[in-house]
Formats: C-alpha cells, structure tokens, sequence
C-alpha cells in the first residue's frame, strides 16, 4: 500500500467561479521516495503542497498518509499532523527574529536530541552562525537555517516549494543530508523544482499542466548525489 495517495482530488478557491485550481488528482507515493513537482506558473503546484501540510482543504476528493485520510482530520489532528508528521520549507523564511540560529533549530527538535540537532548544523555548515540572529544572515544562510528547522523534528515527510539555493556547496550539503535521512529514518521528500540536476535524482516526476496531471515520469534509475557537478 502506497504510503501518500491522492485520490481524484480537486480544488476550487472561489465557490462562484467554480474554477478548479486542481483537477481530479491522482497519484500515489512510496515511503522513502524524492519526488519532484514541476509545471509552468499557476499550475496548482503550491496548492498541491498546501493540501498535503494540511494547511488548505481539499474541495472533493481525499490524501491519505499511511492509510489515515487527512482530508477528515479536524483542527487539533491537523496541527498534531503538522507537529509530527509533515514539515514544510516553503518559500520565504519562517524563522522568529528574536533568537538566534540555533535556538530556531532546537524549538522544533524530536525527543530533545541535541547530537541530531548538532548533526544538522555541521552538515549544512551553519556551525559559524548557529549563534546569529536572522538579521545578521544572508540569504542563503537563513535559508539553510530554515531547512535546518524543518528538519530537526525528524518528520516523516518534507515539502520543499522551489529550494532558493544558488550555490552548488550548499546544495551538495542539502542533498547529502536529505539522502542520507532517506536511507536511516525513512524520510520521504517531495520537492517543486525545474532544476534538471534535482530532477535527475528523484525517483518520480509529476507534472502538472493547468491545474492537471500533465505527466508522472518514474526514473528507474535515479542519479546518486555524488554523480552530479556540484
């Protein structure tokens, strides 16, 4: 059994239009897989991720996640979904301005395991900045601190809208850390790019067109972090 399914899932924002942002999704994830989402603009991408975080509901149609059906689950089961289940490194940065990096990175962490935490530092190499605050970063860094955060909880699924990295070390270090939470904790991410090289490592590619499953492409033969030119 497929451990993420959409069944026939649609969406509509505006009840008088009645137009669907997405329409009659269906697809299905195994656990531990790096799937890639790509499309053109307005293409329902954002959405789709936004259903699954369990931040929008759907319209018609259900996701299930290792075979609970969240499109059921009420407030207080969302946000305990959100705490353990799913983590989101959407665009923009969602760290709190008044402590520093490291102290972002320790507000999310599972079972107070501060080894993990200083795992995740050293691999994304924010050891120098773990005690800035965010006005002090660059971009990069604070993005890097946001992956950090989102990762510290352990989730068993992490959604990525875009990954605003620019330079190939920091994404050589993001990827090996994704990969290798792959293969030890069974971490499943999904991921909107239109990078060729992210896509080239992913096992399924589900495009979308106009709100529709355009295409899923299933790479039997994914390329290895260590096989690109970072």
């Amino acid at each position: 059994m497929a451990y993420i399914e959409f069944k026939n899932v649609n969406k509509i924002y505006d009840k008088n239009t009645n137009f669907k942002v997405l329409k009659k999704i269906t697809f299905k994830i195994e656990k531990s897989e790096f799937i890639t989402i790509t499309g053109a603009k307005a293409s329902g991408k954002t959405t789709l991720l936004n259903l699954l975080n369990k931040t929008l509901n759907v319209t018609s149609g259900s996701i299930l996640v290792d075979n609970y059906d969240i499109t059921n689950f009420n407030n207080k089961q969302a946000t305990k979904y959100r705490k353990e289940v799913v983590s989101s490194c959407l665009k923009g940065f969602s760290l709190i301005s008044n402590l520093t990096v490291k102290e972002n990175i320790e507000l999310l962490e599972k079972e107070n395991d501060k080894k993990n935490i200083n795992i995740i530092i050293k691999k994304l190499g924010l050891t120098k900045v773990e005690n800035k605050f965010p006005s002090e970063l660059s971009s990069s860094y604070a993005k890097l601190a946001d992956i950090a955060r989102s990762l510290a909880k352990k989730p068993s699924i992490i959604l990525f809208d875009e990954l605003d990295l620019h330079d190939k070390k920091d994404l050589k270090n993001v990827f090996t850390l994704l990969f290798n939470m792959i293969k030890k904790d069974n971490l499943t991410v999904i991921m909107i790019t239109e990078n060729p090289d992210i896509i080239s490592l992913s096992n399924k590619v589900i495009t979308l067109k106009n709100g529709a499953i355009d295409n899923i492409k299933i790479n039997k033969k994914p390329k290895l972090v260590g096989d690109l030119n970072w």
